[in-house]
């Protein structure tokens, strides 16, 4: 995901505040927080919408932003078509 300027969230939690506050560091921009379980909420400015919703939203790639439900997440990644290449797992989600 070399180049990234703008990335959205999958998974709202502790993980994904660290990992807004990173991008505060860096030249890229949070466009957009996916989880549904906390559709709905705000997340730093940002409202939380459901996965179905991704294909809405205009993005470099994909932050898969949370440890504890990284599988299950990847996996709602994948079944509403975003491709393997534009998502970027910090943690091994075969574990």
């Amino acid at each position: 995901m070399a180049g990234a300027k703008e990335v959205v969230f999958a998974g709202v939690d502790e993980v994904a505040e660290i990992a807004y506050l990173s991008l505060q560091e860096v030249d890229i921009e949070l466009v957009g927080a996916f989880d549904d379980e906390k559709k709905g909420a705000t997340f730093f400015k940002t409202v939380v919408l459901p996965f179905h919703e991704i294909h809405q939203q205009e993005y470099d790639g994909v932050v898969l932003s949370t440890f504890l439900k990284r599988k299950e997440i990847y996996q709602r990644l994948l079944e509403n078509g975003v491709a393997t290449e534009k998502i970027l797992a910090i943690y091994d989600v075969q574990q």
